[in-house]
């Protein structure tokens, strides 16, 4: 330290390149230098006002140098209050990323430089996140680092998880023996894709059970009573197919078959759907060929009956006598008629 001129006295310079520059000076021997500040901030915030589950939004990030040497190696790093977000620092030159890792190479005195995180959210991502952001700097000649940590906080709306349900039948009406086909159809109403479907079959009545029809991408249980669908997304419609043969034995009623659904986005929501088709009894009607009358009997399944029986069977009483009873009449008449002729002649013969 020293001066060009008479005199004592002392200053402080700087040189870069050919410019050289006096920092302070004074004209005493004692020279008093304070040392250069330094400084470092950070500003966050989130690019658009509203955030929804699944979507994808921007973080943007400045960073200031506020002191009055150059700042250098600033390292930035991203810790998130959910698991498995999946964010990543948009790189730029002067600025290495890896993921939410990044690193600035420098920043001169009274700089600002603004960086881009994007963050991917999954469906299942809602609610509160917070976003903190630390940053590190060091300045050369000194080993001790300076820093902030900036955070903000954003709500995540959640998706809105729902479905519907459709129940048909082929028939409206049936009978005991027939075998009845549904349809299910289980349509994604809501906004996020519905996960592990499951399908119940069932019916009100008691003995009676309809087993859903094997489907490729879907599992059955061992009775065929449930069908699981790995997923449904967004918009789209799935459709189960279940039969069930009515038995023998059942009487006139009404089937109400239902089916409840259920997923793993809706929770214990059960979305339950009828499908109505009435039962009607067959008439039991047995109809006789009539057989030659050489035939002595016959056998119908039940016990056999000779040629008079078979007659009487084949022509079971209407309730309407009227031929029976002119029979009878004539029969009558012709009786008399005989006794009457018969007499006549047995008197003639007297008189002779």
């Amino acid at each position: 330290l020293c001066k060009d001129w008479e005199g004592t006295g002392a200053y402080f310079w700087m040189k870069s390149g050919d410019e050289t520059r006096t920092v302070a000076e004074t004209p005493s021997a004692l020279l008093s230098v304070q040392e250069a500040k330094t400084g470092i901030t950070a500003r966050l915030q989130q690019e658009t006002k509203e955030v929804r589950a699944g979507q994808n939004f921007t973080y943007i990030l400045s960073v200031e140098n506020t002191g009055e040497l150059p700042l250098e190696n600033i390292e930035i790093s991203s810790v998130f209050s959910q698991d498995n977000i999946k964010a990543e620092w948009k790189q730029e030159e002067g600025f290495t990323a890896n993921g939410m890792q990044g690193i600035i190479s420098g920043l001169k005195a009274g700089e600002i430089r603004n960086l881009q995180m994007t963050v991917q959210l999954t469906e299942e991502q809602a609610g509160e996140l917070i976003h903190t952001v630390t940053v590190k700097a060091k300045y050369p000649g000194k080993e001790e680092s300076i820093g902030c940590q900036k955070s903000v906080e954003t709500e995540v709306i959640a998706l809105k998880a729902a479905f519907e349900v459709e129940k048909t039948a082929d028939r409206t009406q049936a009978y005991p023996g027939d075998t009845i086909t549904y349809q299910i159809c289980i349509r994604n109403t809501g906004e996020r894709t519905l996960h592990s479907v499951l399908s119940t079959e069932r019916f009100q009545n008691a003995g009676i059970q309809a087993n859903f029809v094997r489907k490729e991408g879907v599992t059955l249980n061992s009775t065929g009573t449930q069908a699981l669908i790995p997923q449904i997304a967004r918009g789209e419609a799935f459709a189960l197919y279940a039969t069930v043969t009515v038995p023998q034995y059942m009487a006139s009623q009404e089937l109400i078959n239902e089916v409840i659904v259920t997923s793993d986005e809706t929770g214990t929501q059960a979305m339950t759907s009828k499908a109505n088709v009435e039962l009607k009894e067959t008439d039991n009607i047995v109809t006789v060929t009539p057989q030659p009358a050489s035939l002595a009997s016959q056998s119908y399944g039940y016990d056999s009956k000779s040629g008079s029986a078979y007659t009487t069977a084949s022509k079971p009483r209407t309730g309407d006598e009227t031929e029976t009873a002119l029979y009878i009449v004539l029969g009558i008449f012709a009786i008399m008629s005989g006794v009457s002729a018969f007499c006549y002649r047995k008197t003639k013969k007297q008189q002779k």
